[in-house]
Order: structure tokens, then sequence, then C-alpha cells
């Protein structure tokens, strides 16, 4: 029976063979049967999936094909359906000739062609599609080189632990492993052979774990592993010792004996009560703190140095933010010649104006950007303002100087000379009305860069100044050596000088120096005029602390020099 034979007859002829040829070249199984369920017809397809040839199966009922399980009224079902609505479509399990059973979907079609009825079978081998299921769902679950868990399933796995560890209150330990130097062989030995050793390593991991603990390949030269059903974390030092023994044992690539180690880092769950990703990102982070230490180790996270160091980063960055929404300020501390009691500077003090904690001292933000890319822009920023207040106390007719403390990161960074000239000049600036105060630390940094910059400075015009004399590693020889104006004494020297012996003689040491080196001297923390009177007597020739005045807003200070210069205090006299 051919295809033309049970068409309506508007499709005769040609278009009856094309339905032969698509009816013989189609991939799924198809076959006609009669309106009594017998087989008039399969196509190759059919026999190629059952095994039967056509000869085999003509004139024979569908049933012959199914397994038992499906019973006499299983297929009265499909009939009764297929005569009332026309169509019946569901999974069954087929027979092959060789009498093995198989998954099919088959679809049942009436057809009426006007002279007779009939019906148009298809069907599609599911097994086929289960092993490609299977084998895509191993692709996507497994790594394709060393067949272990890949990321995916490995959080999938993570999960489950975790929901496991929650019921059971025992111990999930999440470790991430990494390959020490493996650069090294891909360099020396190529791609292919590191490739033998990441699977040889995944071999020896798996070997070194229990068996119900997980390793997974996350990628590269990384691995992740889950131990869990712990009952504390101790338990899990033997199988951390074990991997690492494991590895360091010397492995053959193309006939030589190459060692290697690893590092890893591991967290506990739930007293690291995160989410996976979050689990993962802590294990890496203490991987890489093993590797710090020297590889060939393992180190455990550490959750409180982590909520440190998170809490270090959104410092940093609010201080960022300070910078942009322009939150930071300067206040000014006026310092005097103690010889004339006239006002010659003031040194800016940076404050920052917090919308929500109010006037912040520089000692409890600064200390947190000293070392990062924060100082720079800082300092730029302190040196931009300085000169702005600067020319707005000469507009109204004060004319002192300004200084300005200079970080060392912010000194030596490669533009500040370039950015220091061009900034007094838009400034319109005399470079002598500048002085830049730096810590003797900071001279210590990079000496030999440090007198450079310097030296470059003081061409410029600009004085230089160093800061808490005496604090730090005062030596004759750098300070021969640095070309700095004025040494300034600590306060802390200075406040109890009145009644500490020790403190009056390092002041008096230190203004001997000065003196030697030909150096101005300048005091902090100069509280009362008897401090002051005391250190004229002993040759220091300026300055500044509360007992002349306290720290005040840029805007503030030609009102106060104004009254200063009208009443000023009186060092050089008797006590």
């Amino acid at each position: 029976m051919s295809l033309e034979e049970i068409d309506t007859g508007s499709h005769a002829g040609a278009e009856g063979g094309l339905a032969d040829a698509l009816f013989d070249h189609a991939h799924e199984g198809m076959m006609i049967l009669c309106d009594e369920g017998r087989v008039l017809r399969v196509n190759p397809a059919f026999s190629d999936m059952t095994g039967y040839a056509e000869a085999d199966v003509v004139g024979r009922r569908l049933d012959m094909f199914a397994v038992e399980q499906h019973d006499v009224r299983f297929h009265a079902a499909i009939w009764s359906v297929l005569r009332e609505e026309g169509v019946w479509r569901g999974g069954i399990l087929g027979r092959r000739k060789s009498g093995e059973a198989f998954p099919l979907l088959l679809t049942l079609c009436a057809v009426d062609t006007g002279r007779s009825s009939c019906y148009v079978g298809t069907f599609m081998d599911l097994s086929v599609l289960r092993t490609r299921q299977r084998e895509l769902d191993h692709m996507t679950h497994y790594d394709a080189l060393t067949c272990l868990p890949n990321r995916a399933l490995f959080v999938d796995r993570l999960q489950v632990a975790m929901a496991q560890t929650r019921r059971s209150g025992r111990v999930l330990v999440i470790c991430y492993l990494d390959l020490d130097c493996f650069k090294h062989i891909n360099d020396a030995y190529g791609h292919a052979a590191g490739d033998r050793m990441l699977i040889e390593a995944s071999v020896r991991l798996q070997g070194a774990v229990r068996a119900g603990d997980t390793v997974a390949r996350l990628g590269g030269d990384e691995f992740a592993l889950l131990m869990g059903d712990l009952p504390n974390v101790e338990e899990c030092h033997p199988t951390l010792t074990r991997m690492l023994a494991s590895l360091s044992e010397p492995m053959t690539i193309d006939g030589c004996a190459v060692q290697i180690s690893a590092s890893i880092g591991a967290t506990v769950f739930p007293s690291d009560d995160c989410d996976p990703d979050t689990l993962l990102r802590h294990a890496d982070q203490a991987m890489l703190i093993a590797k710090q230490k020297g590889r060939d180790g393992y180190h455990l996270f550490d959750a409180d140095y982590d909520l440190r160091v998170r809490k270090r980063h959104a410092d940093l960055e609010r201080i960022r933010l300070a910078l942009l929404r322009k939150e930071l300020c300067l206040y000014f501390q006026p310092k005097v010649n103690l010889r004339t009691g006239r006002v010659v500077g003031a040194e800016a003090l940076l404050r920052w104006m917090h919308p929500e904690h109010g006037l912040v001292l520089p000692g409890e933000f600064l200390p947190l950007v000293e070392n990062t890319g924060l100082m720079a822009p800082i300092g730029e920023w302190v040196l931009d303002a300085a000169v702005e207040y600067w020319r707005r106390w000469r507009a109204a007719g004060l004319e002192i100087g300004v200084s300005v403390n200079i970080a060392a990161s912010h000194l030596l960074h490669g533009d500040f000379l370039a950015n220091l000239t061009a900034r007094l000049g838009q400034g319109g600036m005399e470079p002598q009305h500048l002085e830049l105060e730096i810590l003797e630390t900071t001279a210590l940094e990079d000496l030999d860069k440090t007198f450079e910059v310097l030296a470059a400075c003081r061409r410029l015009g600009v004085s230089i100044s160093l800061d808490d004399f005496g604090i730090g590693y005062s030596s004759l020889a750098y300070l021969k050596r640095l070309p700095v104006n004025a040494l300034k004494i600590d306060r802390s020297f200075v406040r109890d000088m009145l009644q500490d012996a020790d403190d009056l003689a390092i002041i008096e040491g230190v203004i001997g120096l000065a003196q030697a080196f030909g150096k101005e001297v300048v005091a902090e923390g100069v509280e009362t005029i008897t401090h002051g009177k005391r250190l004229l007597r002993m040759g220091c020739g300026y300055a500044q602390g509360f007992g002349i005045a306290r720290p005040m807003p840029g805007y503030a200070l030609v009102d106060w020099a104004i009254g200063y210069h009208d009443a000023p205090l009186v060092f050089d006299g008797l006590e």
C-alpha cells in the first residue's frame, strides 16, 4: 500500500511519490495501520530501531511490540481514545526483535481517506535521547579532563551538605586548593604534561579524602573539597595533612620526576554562616594566606579577621566618597614668633565634617589611608584648599605663610613636583609662603628619593620643616643631609617640660642640634605663657599650641589675627 492510496485524492501522482519518499527517509520510526490495528507498512527507520524487517510485521497487531507490563486494558484504552479523538500520544515500553525493551514516544493519528480509514503511527527511541541527556548532564556537571565534579555540581552538593549540617548539628569544612607554581610545569613541560599532572593530582586527592567527601575541579589548577559530617573542626586536620603529603610525592612527567606542592584554604560551616559563594570566597582567601605563609600548607579562615578586612574596605570607600562629596575641610592653627609675638603662619589641619558623626579628627581616619591610593588625592586636595585660603587671607590683608603636612606616599608620588609647581602658579602664591611639613619616618622611607624631591622643593623656594622631631629615629647623618629649614619639637615633650626634667633635656638637645645645623625651631603644644617664655630662653624661636590659639576654620583666621594683633601674647619678658 502506498501513501498515495490513503491520500484524499487531491494530492495524487507526483506528490504521492514525494510522500512515499518522505516516509522512507524520515528519521522517526513510522508505520501505517489498518482500521483493525494491523500493520500495513513500516519505514526503514522503524526497522533500524526495532530490528524487525517490514516482512516480519506486516499483518501483525501493534501489541506485538509491547512488553508484558502493557496489558489488554492498556491497549484497549489507547484504541478507545484514538477512535474518539483521532489521536493518541504517550510513552510506552517497546520490544525490539532481540527481546530488549526500550522506551519510546508513540503518536497515533487517525487518517480518513474517504474510501477507507487507517492510522499512521510515529515514534522516537527515547533510550537514545536519554543517553544523550546523560552525556549532556555529565558535561554540565563534571570536568572534562579529570571527570571530577565541576563548580556547578560542587555548589549543588555544598547546598545539600549545608542543609544536612544544620539538621545534624555537626561541622562542614569547605576547602579551596591551588597547586603551587603549576605555571612553571606548563612552561617547562608543555600543556599536555600539565594536563597529565592535573589528572594525577585529582586521583591522589580522591585517594586522600574519605569516601563521602567531594573533590571538585574549579578550573585551571584549582580544586575544591567538601568534608561533611565532622564532629568538630579538629577532625579535618588529618585529611588536610594527607592531601598535602599525597600531592608532594614526586610525579613522573615525560620520564622526569617532578615534585609539586599545594596550598589549601578552609572555612568551617556553620561557624562561618554564609551562602555557598561566600564560603568558597572565604576558603579562597584563606588559601592565599597559606601561600603567603610559604606554600605547601593550609590555613583556616578567620571570620574575625575577615570582618576587620571588610570593615577596612568599607571605611576606605567611605573616605573616598567623603573626598568626592567635599565633606573634608581644613582647620588652621596659628604659629607665632616668640620673640616678637607676631603671627607668622598657620598650619593646615585636616578635618572630616561627617554628616552623621560631626567633626572627625584626622587621627580617626588618616591612618586608614596611609600607604593606599587615597593618600595622594587627599594630599592634593589639602594643598589646593590651603593655597585657596592663603589667597583669601592675602586679599583680606593678612600676610602670613601656610604649612601643609605631606605624607610619604604623596611626597614620593611621581607627579608631586609638577603638581606643586602648577598649583603655586595657578593660585598666585609665592613659594616662600608655603611650608611643607614631613615626618621623620617619611624622610627615612626612601632617603635618596626624599632628598631629591625636597631639594627640588627648596629650589622652588618652598620651605621644609621636619615634624614631630625626636619621636622617630633621629639621626645626625640624615639631619645633616636633608634640606630642611626647621625642626618641630613634638608636643609630647613640650607638654610636661616644666615638670619633667627628661623632656626638658630632650628639648634642649633638639634646640642645640638645630642651632648647630642652622635650623629654626618650632615648638608644638605650647599651652601657657610660661611654656613659651621658657622655650624662648632656651633658644626656640617659634611656637603653636592651645596657649596661643586652638585650630579654627580658615574663614575665622582673619578675625582672630586682627584681635590677636590688638593684644598679642608677650613671651619676651620676665616670668
